[in-house]
């Protein structure tokens, strides 16, 4: 039996998500996977995202506007606030921020809803270093918004530059408000680990070499 996040993980894994990549991650490490948020681009899916990101967004509450850092985090927001709407019949705003100033029509760097004295939760896909909600975070309060807390969809573990401490342990320190992870690295070992599970049996070869980066670069 999965628990909740294990169920998201080999939801991810269903999609596609699950690969590995080409090149260095954000960092320069070499890794042996990586989850892509990229191909999960459906109403479906979407409404699955939604349904786990409100669910962890609830430990924090209050929360007023969902902002999701380019570009990943713009879908992931938009999903949760229509779901949301559809569950709970709560009117909560999402926004963004442009990669670039725009100089004509409304303008500025901030898209969709005000985050001016309001209560933002910042929303994400993968956590590996940390600089996207420290950029997002510095927005926010730039803003005028009142950070209470992150979420991201898959938490690697990584250990943070200076620190025997997780990266998510870090920021959570760095910004004073909970960084939290609907799914974790210690959640793809254990579905990867189900022997005869028809979704885990193309990576099992992927599993021996997730452990060793494990082992060298993450916190368990």
């Amino acid at each position: 039996m999965h628990s909740s996040s294990q169920r998201f993980v080999r939801f991810l894994i269903e999609q596609g998500a699950l690969i590995r990549p080409e090149g260095p991650l954000h960092g320069g490490k070499r890794s042996p996977y990586m989850i892509n948020f990229g191909v999960c681009s459906t109403g479906p899916i979407l409404e699955v995202f939604g349904a786990a990101y409100d669910e962890k967004s609830m430990e924090l509450g209050g929360i007023q506007v969902y902002f999701g850092p380019a570009y990943k985090g713009v879908f992931i927001a938009s999903a949760i606030t229509s779901f949301v709407w559809k569950r709970h019949q709560r009117d909560v705003g999402f926004a963004s921020s442009r990669k670039e100033v725009k100089d004509h029509g409304e303008g500025g760097l901030l898209l969709g809803a005000s985050i001016r004295t309001r209560c933002v939760c910042i929303v994400d896909d993968v956590l590996t270093e940390g600089d996207s909600l420290r950029a997002a975070a510095q927005f926010v309060e730039s803003e005028g918004g009142v950070l209470v807390g992150c979420v991201v969809g898959f938490d690697r573990q990584e250990r943070a530059r200076c620190s025997q401490k997780s990266v998510r342990e870090e920021l959570s320190r760095e910004l004073n408000v909970p960084v939290l992870a609907i799914a974790s690295l210690n959640d793809l070992e254990v579905v990867l680990s189900h022997r005869g599970d028809p979704v885990a049996v193309p990576y099992y070869g992927m599993l021996s070499d997730i452990r060793r980066y494990k082992s060298q670069y993450c916190v368990t």
